[in-house]
């Protein structure tokens, strides 16, 4: 569709590749956001749960993360992918 002579296709291309890029920014703010949340709280206490679609996918992805961190099994990919968080937002309608 890049490369379409339709001018109708390549607007739609351009579209969809803004919007991948816009999904995977938020993605990325929602993670450091959360990641600054946990730095300044106590070592015992937890972070309330997000209430959004988006921070409930981050945040449990980032879970499954450092239970494999403590588990030592840095060398494996666990829990979903960035591919897999970004098309389980946009099936709850995220995006």
């Amino acid at each position: 569709m890049k490369y379409s002579p339709l001018a109708y296709l390549r607007r739609c291309a351009k579209a969809q590749r803004s919007l991948v890029h816009h999904i995977n920014t938020m993605l990325k703010a929602r993670r450091d956001q959360l990641n600054n949340e946990r730095a300044y709280l106590p070592a015992g206490e937890k972070v309330k749960g997000p209430a959004d679609i988006l921070g409930a996918l981050v945040a449990s992805q980032m879970e499954v993360e450092g239970q494999a961190r403590l588990g030592k099994g840095e060398g494996k990919i666990v829990g979903l992918t960035d591919k897999e968080v970004f098309g389980n937002a946009c099936e709850s309608g995220v995006c």
